[in-house]
């Protein structure tokens, strides 16, 4: 399967992903797999998860700002970055063993706290999960779950 292939199929996958220039820009919680993108590549998977912030600032000077903590928030963004990983390994090679898909997991996520900072004080803080599909690809035909020769042509073939 070729790495053009690969990304035709995670295309065809129900997951969130980003392009490449999405991923280095800070705000990439907010650019979901949505129509507008079709025309784009998928750069990485990605999810987030809101972990605090600051609530409560308003343009009173009575207002009293709280911080405030979401300790479900890393797991949440944990959870989704694993459902679409493995949504993707479903599609492209279903038969991947379990160790081979823990091994990769761990030495590809990455991860990137954020925050939004708003009006009067208040901001969002997130925790921002990702996978950069080349990466992945790369790992899938080292280990190889799949090989990276077209699919029209038998890896047994001699040249």
């Amino acid at each position: 399967m070729t790495y053009e292939k690969f990304i035709e199929k995670v295309k065809s996958c129900p997951v969130s992903w980003i392009t490449e220039d999405r991923y280095h820009n800070s705000e990439s919680r907010y650019s979901k797999n949505k129509k507008k993108y079709d025309d784009k590549i998928p750069f990485a998977i990605h999810s987030y998860g809101e972990t605090g912030g600051v609530s409560g600032g308003s343009c009173w000077d009575s207002s009293d700002p709280q911080s405030y903590s979401n300790p479900h928030g890393c797991q949440e963004s944990i959870n989704e970055i694993n459902k679409c990983l493995a949504l993707i390994l479903t599609e492209v090679c279903p038969n991947i063993s379990f160790l081979t898909y823990s091994i990769i997991y761990n030495e590809l996520i990455e991860s990137k706290e954020t925050s939004n900072y708003e009006y009067y004080g208040n901001s969002t803080d997130y925790i921002n999960h990702y996978i950069i599909l080349k990466n992945l690809y790369d790992r899938l035909v080292e280990n190889h779950v799949i090989n990276d020769l077209p699919d029209n042509v038998d890896s047994l073939t001699i040249e």
